[in-house]
């Protein structure tokens, strides 16, 4: 895995989040498009596949998050913990 910042690894994996509700709606489109005789069960399997890609490659995301906080933690001289919890609770108060 490379070595990417933290920052790198959330927009990737809010990207990959995003895609994925975007594709739920695709496949709910599919779907009414499929009841009116406008989809093919080809488009239904290819619009599976995608979402299934895309749900695949979020945990390697979370891993490689995972890794990055723990090891911001040891610089910070803290036990690992959820620290994205805790910023995410800072920004919102802000």
């Amino acid at each position: 895995m490379s070595q990417r910042s933290p920052r790198v690894f959330l927009h990737s994996l809010s990207d990959d989040y995003l895609s994925v509700i975007r594709q739920g709606f695709e496949w709910i489109a599919l779907g009414a498009r499929l009841k009116q005789g406008k989809a093919t069960s080809l488009d239904v399997e290819q619009a599976k596949s995608n979402v299934a890609q895309t749900e695949a490659s979020i945990p390697p995301l979370v891993i490689g998050l995972r890794q990055a906080t723990d090891k911001l933690c040891v610089l910070l001289g803290q036990p690992a913990r959820d620290i994205l919890r805790e910023l995410n609770d800072w920004i919102m108060r802000r």
